[in-house]
């Protein structure tokens, strides 16, 4: 479980030839070029994402809120470090446990080392989602699913289903369905609004990490309404003339 092991720390050098490095960086803080935050471990610096949270974050979430009919939580806690790759070059924690509060479900977070499978879905070669029921877990990721049933005086309390795969690329449907919503004009099949809700989860996760607190969230106001330095990592800070468009 390895995905993001990390790099080690270089020095900073000139950016590639053919590299337009101010536009590159865009809105970021101006640094100097260092291979470790160009392409594509980027993502593991603050200044232009949120490391595994946010990258596997949002194929994960989304799963979660959709099974559940949920789109934000009430409160968000986390604790995790760069435990397990402590010199490498990176900013984001390699380990973390998020727990996100529903009111009626919780939702658990967990990378370790970085993240490469799910101890339910090993044998898919990548992450997934469990939900934990009363009778039974049913464990999903985006190319199969699977039921494990419990069990009470020896008897299981749902039908055993055998593992299922997908007979379709999820890639291909879902480039495909984008482009014919272009045409017909249609919602996607993931919507506008559930890509803001994933990423939304999965940046409350890292605005607990960062801060160290508890935090409960505003879903109307947009704002975390018991710690205010929490706010300030809702917005970045854009460098100029970069401007975020508010329309």
């Amino acid at each position: 479980v390895n995905y993001g092991r990390g790099f080690d720390v270089v020095e900073d050098t000139d950016p590639p030839q053919g590299v337009d490095y101010n536009r590159w960086l865009g809105p970021a803080p101006e640094r100097p070029f260092n291979k470790n935050r160009f392409h594509g471990s980027f993502r593991y610096f603050w200044d232009y994402a949120g490391g595994l949270m946010t990258d596997w974050g949002v194929h994960m979430l989304d799963m979660v809120l959709l099974g559940m009919n949920a789109t934000a939580p009430k409160s968000v806690v986390a604790i995790g470090g760069k435990i397990a790759f402590p010199d490498n070059a990176a900013e984001t924690p390699d380990t973390l446990t998020t727990v996100y509060d529903f009111g009626n479900f919780s939702l658990i977070w967990e990378q370790f080392m970085g993240m490469g499978t799910s101890p339910y879905l090993d044998e898919s070669g990548e992450p997934g989602v469990a939900f934990i029921g009363e009778n039974g877990i049913l464990a999903i990721n985006r190319a199969s699913w699977k039921v494990l049933p419990l069990q009470h005086d020896g008897k299981y309390l749902t039908e055993v289903l055998p593992p299922r795969k997908s007979r379709v690329s999820g890639l291909d449907a879902h480039t495909a369905n984008f482009l014919e919503c272009i045409k017909n004009r249609k919602d996607p099949n993931c919507t506008i609004e559930m890509g803001r809700n994933a990423a939304l989860v999965a940046h409350l996760g890292n605005i607990a990490y960062r801060t160290g607190k508890k935090l409960q969230w505003n879903d109307m106001e947009g704002i975390v309404s018991n710690a205010s330095e929490a706010n300030a990592y809702i917005k970045p800070n854009y460098r100029s003339p970069w401007q975020l468009w508010e329309g």
